[in-house]
């Protein structure tokens, strides 16, 4: 009698899309504030309005912040709670994330602000995206390795994912590996020969369990990967996609409701790449006692000492030591390396 798979969860962090080129959360901090930079620099600043105002140059249209408007009166106050942002994130230290930033209650209060930060980490991952699907190969590609040692078969295994990143390259490698074993050969054939698997409808997919807590850049079936937003009102669409976790009122329980009930039912909790923000842990509601004590978790701990292993354990993830965790084994069922060993054989996870 063949072995029933566990019910695992798997919780994708920052780390995972590291390795495609995709940046980590103060990496996508830095490019935001750099970018708000350079539009508050004086020259830049008058040179863009004279633009705006005359066409001289319809290109910058395509830039932030013009995105995010096409009424040229509008210009200005966009142009000033620019200068805001960038001013809030110089003198405020507890602005850690970009979902910190966005959900800030001084940001919520202006016309543009969220707006404007949501256009540009839209606009960033969007181009790291088509990126993505151009290169379509990497020297370092974990989630190949993934689905072939331990996710060989979603049909007859019992996954489910919960996925911190805006970007939906996993979505789109997830499906691609789904519609292998449910399509017949000569319609997967066509599908992929199209580059239709994004947009491909398929019931069965939709059932496999894919949670973004903070959002992410839309649905496959509504923008592909590698496909661009291509005019004003897609963006403002796309960009509510990205969601506002509003820390300031105690509202952002509810938007973590099914990742919660997910880790609740589990009996594996796998993470990948995950930094293990505080917040984040507690936004799961891992530390409740029916979760982090009653399941196996395992967790990639690609560069880190056995010491440091032990002190994320003990620090971060507030285990009790009995019965010890181990930094990474998978059951026989699913492959019989650690998780550890998966890292640094692929190389991918910070």
């Amino acid at each position: 009698m063949e072995e029933i798979p566990l019910n695992t969860v798997v919780i994708l962090g920052a780390g995972s899309s590291k390795v495609y080129d995709f940046c980590t959360g103060p990496e996508l901090l830095h490019v935001v504030s750099t970018k708000l930079g350079e539009y508050n620099d004086r020259n830049r600043h008058n040179q863009l309005i004279e633009a705006f105002k005359s066409n001289i140059n319809p290109d910058l249209k395509n830039h932030f912040p013009f995105r995010i408007s096409q009424d040229s009166t509008e210009l200005h106050e966009i142009l000033n709670e620019s200068k805001f942002l960038l001013n809030m994130y110089r003198s405020i230290d507890s602005l850690k994330s970009i979902d910190n930033w966005i959900g800030h209650a001084e940001v919520a209060k202006k016309k543009w602000a969220q707006k404007i930060l949501k256009m540009i980490v839209y606009t960033e991952i969007e181009e790291k995206e088509v990126a993505y699907k151009t290169q379509r190969q990497f020297s370092n590609n974990w989630m190949q390795y993934f689905f072939k040692h331990y996710c060989t078969n979603l049909k007859d295994t019992n996954y489910s994912f919960i996925n911190f990143n805006y970007d939906r390259i996993f979505d789109s490698y997830l499906k691609k590996q789904f519609l292998v074993h449910s399509l017949s050969g000569p319609d997967f054939e066509l599908a992929l020969t199209a580059g239709e698997l994004d947009t491909y409808k398929s019931d069965e997919f939709e059932k496999i369990k894919l949670i973004h807590p903070y959002g992410q850049l839309g649905t496959l079936a509504e923008k592909p990967i590698g496909r661009r937003a291509n005019a004003y009102t897609d963006y403002i669409k796309l960009i509510d996609n990205i969601t506002v976790i509003d820390y300031e009122r105690g509202k952002q329980k509810e938007r973590f409701d099914d990742s919660i009930q997910l880790l609740k039912s589990a009996q594996r909790i796998v993470f990948l790449g995950f930094g293990f923000d505080h917040t984040n842990l507690l936004r799961l509601g891992f530390f409740d006692t029916d979760i982090s004590y009653t399941k196996d978790i395992f967790f990639s701990s690609f560069k880190l000492t056995p010491i440091e292993r032990q002190k994320l354990i003990i620090d971060k993830l507030k285990i009790p030591q009995t019965p010890p965790l181990e930094s990474g084994y998978i059951s026989k069922s699913h492959g019989d390396m650690e998780l550890s060993d998966f890292m640094s054989n692929t190389g991918c996870f910070l």
